[in-house]
């Protein structure tokens, strides 16, 4: 039992960076494209900004990191979580 739930919420963060993953990467695309707000700009905005807000320190002269920042550690998160799900429930 302990198996099934750990890889079905493997399987969910999975997912869920994988969908943030992406959010992302439109959010950043839509910054440099729309200059006028749209409801997906704003639906967009309520997502990403919890997630970008606390990396704002990492910026290059005018450059804005911090979803470069967000998107490694995405990344990082999905690779380093099912090893470390799947010894927790063998340990259960």
């Amino acid at each position: 039992m302990a198996d099934l739930i750990a890889r079905v919420l493997i399987e969910f963060i999975h997912i869920a960076t994988t969908v943030l993953y992406y959010v992302i990467f439109l959010w950043v695309i839509m910054s440099w494209l729309t200059h006028t707000r749209t409801r997906l700009g704003h639906l967009l905005d309520d997502i990403v900004y919890p997630l970008v807000r606390p990396f704002w320190w990492a910026r290059l002269g005018g450059l804005d990191l911090s979803p470069i920042v967000v998107l490694f550690l995405l990344r990082f998160i999905q690779r380093q979580a099912p090893p470390l799900i799947l010894a927790l429930s063998q340990a259960f």
